[in-house]
């Protein structure tokens, strides 16, 4: 499993779960950036054990919030 292409792979799942609960197209892009972000910077904290799918949507999660 290679993190980056997970994290490529991601991307229509975490941009249409963000636009799922926040409705302005142009905020939702922001928080997929700033999700983005804030992933590459947890990398080195991912369990691999653990799936790479929810855990990024709960980054994003935080970061709509």
């Amino acid at each position: 499993m290679c993190y980056h292409s997970d994290l490529s792979g991601i991307q229509p799942q975490l941009l249409a779960f963000i636009k799922s609960r926040v409705h302005n197209l142009s905020d939702a892009y922001d928080v997929v950036q700033e999700s983005n972000k804030v992933l590459i910077n947890k990398e080195d904290q991912y369990d691999s054990s653990y799936p790479f799918k929810s855990w990024a949507l709960g980054i994003a999660k935080w970061q709509i919030l």
